[in-house]
């Protein structure tokens, strides 16, 4: 079973592929993680945290964290999808200095889930 903690990086399927990484530390929530991802900047996106090109080898352009698609998930759960390749392993972590920002972020998202800051 994959490490699970707070930086771990993983892709989510879709259309495009979305870099989503552990926002929050699991083991201080009883195993849940709070999982958030990067998408592409638009006009009418958050912009509670930007992400820049080069903060992580995968981000290519401007960026935000997509707080509206936050997501609690134990760390059992989460191994188990990469484990199925239905999430794929990243095995470049973010920064802490990313997490920090993503963290600050969310306690000002409009769009972050008020059920979900105790996960923070």
């Amino acid at each position: 079973m994959p490490e699970i903690s707070q930086g771990t990086t993983f892709f989510l399927p879709g259309r495009k592929q979305h870099l989503a990484f552990v926002l929050n530390k699991p083991e201080d929530h009883a195993g849940t993680a709070l999982v958030v991802n990067v998408t592409t900047q638009y006009t009418m996106s958050d912009t509670s945290c930007r992400v820049y090109r080069g903060e992580h080898s995968f981000i290519e352009h401007a960026s935000v964290i997509y707080y509206a698609g936050a997501q609690a998930k134990q760390v059992g759960d989460i191994a188990r999808l990469i484990n199925e390749q239905i999430w794929l392993p990243c095995q470049e972590r973010v920064t802490q200095a990313l997490i920090d920002r993503a963290l600050a972020g969310a306690r000002v998202s409009p769009e972050f889930l008020q059920t979900l800051l105790p996960l923070l």
